[in-house]
């Protein structure tokens, strides 16, 4: 599946990475809500990498400063 181009504030997470399907990818620039009690059962984790770089890809979005 062709992603198309992967922006900054976004992440690829391949196939199988927290049981995905398919390739997908994570939009912070589309950032949702949802009240817990409407989540019926967790479908998968991601690894700590991948938590990593979503947290990265938000800061980026909302523009907060990166420091190391």
């Amino acid at each position: 599946m062709n992603l198309g181009k992967i922006y900054p504030f976004e992440v690829k997470l391949p196939k199988g990475s927290g049981n995905l399907p398919k390739d997908s990818k994570v939009k912070a620039d589309q950032i949702r809500t949802l009240d817990k009690r409407r989540i019926i059962k967790a479908i998968g984790m991601l690894d700590d990498e991948s938590l990593v770089r979503i947290e990265s890809a938000l800061k980026i979005h909302i523009d907060i400063e990166i420091t190391s």
